[in-house]
């Protein structure tokens, strides 16, 4: 990147907060990126400019820079970037000191979790473009008929330790007791891209709510069409779910438990019956996969029924209903033993066992590719960050996450970190790559 586009740029947004379009066509394409992200950070900022020491740019490239390095307190940030001045500087040439730990707290503290949560989205929209732009196929989007077959997977998470009661009780206005803000959680719903290996947004699930209320936000707000497919655990698992994500044209895979028991007695009466009888040519058709690692071999079987005299009531119900079945997962471990698992489910998708069984088991990427990552790599529950400042500050290691993720090089995601502290041009790659989707 030039210096002096770099220095110009600072001395642009120093005095005027923005930059007009003639001034950006006269900068680099590197530069424009920048100033794309200064632009929509400041958006998320609401103090008094003329009093203020860092933008909200620097401390949240700085932010950054620290989850992706592997400091997860407010002070370790603060001690990194001040061992990084030079590199901040390559960002930001007029800075001239970084922000201190209590400027970082304060700052996420009192930052619109919802206008940070635009922000996000767009980025990841932007993110995910660049995804799928890099896997299609050529020949599908010369011929202009390319539809991408996106896997949405939703599901939520605590952050732990993350409420801080008589903080919300008091900021509630008396709508929340103290005796209800003892027991509130900081749950968040996300809906992951099984594919970009991306959370594309999150809801968060207020005070006296469940994901229920959450989870038609997600719906609305995903740009579902023809060919894409939503996944739910079982809380999900509601009629009408099913007839918002089929109204966009897209499928659903629900799985089926005891909130909904005459559903899943049903189901389970039926697949019981077939398998006992043996009926599959007439009946059901059956996939199935084994999967070894060194401790434990995975089986799984996919029945999937398509006898209509048993699906007829269940389709008046759940609209879109092509199919029902039942996944059987046994786990045998080295001495021997086993545990089986029967997971019911309920579809739009076609009646293929193996395409159902693919979809069930990226489902759980979610959990551990986002929400494994975030708890283990992240030290997310682990934390003292409560809650304005963790809910920011998750939104923040979810983009570090993706970036780490898309890196390309063959090591653990915490030597990806560690390289990351000790590597500045592997650090500036991440931060480059980070900007670009802006």
């Amino acid at each position: 990147m030039d210096k002096k586009a770099k220095e110009f740029l600072e001395n642009e947004l120093k005095e005027n907060g923005t930059l007009g379009n003639a001034l950006i066509d006269e900068i680099s394409k590197d530069t424009k990126q920048l100033v794309a992200f200064a632009a929509a950070i400041e958006k998320v900022d609401f103090r008094i400019q003329g009093k203020i020491m860092h933008k909200a740019s620097t401390i949240m490239l700085l932010a950054l820079m620290g989850a992706f390095a592997g400091a997860h307190t407010w002070c370790q940030i603060a001690t990194y970037g001040k061992a990084k001045m030079e590199l901040l500087r390559q960002y930001f040439p007029n800075l001239k000191d970084v922000p201190s730990h209590d400027t970082l707290r304060r700052f996420f503290m009192i930052v619109d979790s919802t206008k940070l949560e635009m922000v996000y989205r767009e980025w990841a929209r932007n993110f995910q473009g660049e995804f799928m732009s890099h896997d299609e196929s050529s020949e599908e989007e010369e011929q202009g008929t390319y539809k991408a077959h996106r896997h949405y997977s939703l599901d939520g998470k605590t952050i732990r330790n993350a409420i801080d009661p008589e903080k919300l009780s008091e900021e509630s206005d008396g709508r929340i007791s103290i005796e209800e803000a003892r027991h509130a959680k900081l749950h968040m719903v996300s809906a992951y891209d099984t594919e970009a290996g991306i959370s594309m947004a999150q809801e968060r699930v207020n005070v006296k709510e469940n994901e229920l209320a959450a989870i038609p936000k997600l719906l609305n707000y995903l740009d579902l069409g023809k060919g894409d497919i939503v996944t739910i655990d079982a809380m999900g698992t509601h009629a009408n779910l099913a007839e918002l994500i089929t109204s966009k044209g897209a499928d659903y895979l629900f799985e089926v438990k005891d909130n909904q028991p005459k559903l899943k007695e049903h189901i389970e009466m039926c697949t019981e019956f077939f398998l006992k009888n043996k009926y599959q040519t007439a009946f059901y058709d059956k996939a199935e996969e084994t999967l070894y690692d060194h401790s434990m071999t995975t089986k799984r079987e996919c029945y999937v029924y398509k006898y209509e005299g048993m699906m007829r009531k269940i389709k008046e119900k759940w609209p879109g209903m092509n199919t029902f079945g039942v996944i059987i997962t046994t786990r045998t471990k080295k001495d021997g033993t086993s545990v089986t698992e029967k997971h019911y489910y309920i579809t739009s998708l076609p009646t293929d066992p193996k395409l159902i069984m693919k979809h069930k088991r990226e489902h759980w990427k979610i959990e551990n590719a986002l929400h494994w990552h975030l708890d283990v790599i992240f030290n997310e529950d682990k934390g003292r960050k409560m809650m304005n400042s963790a809910q920011n500050y998750s939104v923040l290691t979810k983009m570090a996450l993706a970036i780490l993720k898309k890196d390309k090089s063959k090591m653990p995601m915490t030597d990806k970190r560690l390289l990351a502290g000790w590597n500045d041009n592997f650090m500036k790659s991440l931060i480059d790559q980070f900007i670009s989707s802006f």
